[in-house]
């Protein structure tokens, strides 16, 4: 899914948002942790970073959870919430991703271009 620009203004078309360093285009992926015990830190988005959209993994029977390891990841740390309830929270930027198959550790021949998420990680 593109990542926008915020606009106040309805009726304005929004821009796809771009990164500040490397000028790609910023797009989300929505990414599960199934080993993560905290519900709330589970489900998160990495931010890919491309110039084309990133093509989704194929369809596995067994729940749509689809193991992928991120290529060129990057973590920043940021302070997350509001008010009292502010906690660490966690930027991930990837430049693509690849898919696990079988065994732990072993991934699928071809890399895909903006598309992943942290090793072990799958996308939803």
């Amino acid at each position: 899914m593109a990542d926008l620009e915020y606009s106040e203004d309805p009726r304005r078309s929004k821009q796809q948002r771009r990164d500040e360093v490397t000028g790609l285009k910023m797009w989300k992926l929505p990414v599960t942790d199934p080993a993560e015990q905290n519900s709330t830190k589970a489900s998160y988005d990495v931010i890919l970073l491309s110039d084309e959209p990133p093509t989704d993994p194929p369809f596995e029977s067994g729940g749509g959870l689809r193991p992928i390891v991120l290529e060129g990841a990057t973590v920043q740390p940021r302070l997350g919430g509001t008010g009292q309830y502010k906690s660490l929270k966690y930027l991930v930027r990837a430049t693509g991703f690849r898919l696990v198959t079988g065994q732990a550790g072993t991934s699928s021949g071809g890399s895909r271009s903006a598309g992943g998420t942290g090793s072990g990680k799958t996308a939803s």
